[in-house]
């Protein structure tokens, strides 16, 4: 399948049929899931596979975004403790949801590819979800996903397209914006309006001249 046209066709279902889901299937989607990148190439994430109705319907009791009757849940983890060995503060807090945010999207993909239909949920109360699946302590779940035969094809909603790309050395219509706002005082701080941009300005100089040496001085365009 195209890539192109996984993402575009790829649709958040919530009504499944009872057709089961052959094993090799979850298997491939899995593996998918772990071919997406991860900060510093950690891999802390565990991905656990629920298949059983009653299992799946007490985890519905504690996640009201699950709806529908999917074959299958994942529970995408991270170990949390893992995460923390291999990347300080910054792994645990940041990178673990985003490396599993990534690996969900593969795992997305994947699905939709075997003709199956998934939706990704984030309301559901983590201790509980946690207890139920009988998670070791240090791993926490991030994203629950339905996995099923998909009964219906929701219509694509429309894609916002307008003031979201923002191109390097064109003036942002939303920097300007926040700009004109910390000039209106919109915003308070610990010292003076013109102290503050000043401090900004020199962090930002400070940072890119880190970066790009060559656009220092002379050398800048």
């Amino acid at each position: 399948m195209d890539l192109y046209a996984a993402i575009r066709g790829r649709r958040s279902v919530r009504r499944f049929g009872a057709a089961p889901i052959d094993r090799a299937v979850l298997k491939r989607i899995i593996e998918a899931a772990t071919w997406a990148p991860s900060g510093g190439n950690a891999q802390t994430w565990r991905f656990v596979i629920v298949t059983e109705p009653a299992r799946i319907a007490r985890l519905k009791t504690v996640s009201p975004g699950l709806i529908g009757e999917p074959g299958v849940v994942v529970a995408v983890c991270q170990d949390l403790a893992d995460a923390r060995a291999k990347g300080s503060t910054l792994g645990e807090v940041l990178l673990a949801p985003c490396d599993a945010a990534m690996a969900a999207q593969n795992l997305l993909l994947a699905a939709y590819a075997e003709g199956l239909g998934t939706c990704t949920v984030a309301s559901f109360t983590r201790k509980a979800v946690a207890r139920l699946l009988k998670l070791p302590e240090t791993v926490e779940p991030i994203l629950l996903v339905s996995v099923g035969v998909p009964n219906e094809t929701p219509k694509a909603p429309d894609r916002k397209t307008e003031g979201i790309l923002e191109e390097a050395g064109v003036q942002s219509p939303r920097l300007t914006a926040l700009r004109q706002e910390i000039d209106k005082g919109k915003y308070s701080v610990t010292v003076g309006p013109d102290e503050f941009k000043a401090f900004l300005d020199a962090l930002v100089d400070t940072f890119v001249d880190y970066l790009d040496p060559a656009s220092t001085g002379e050398n800048a365009q």
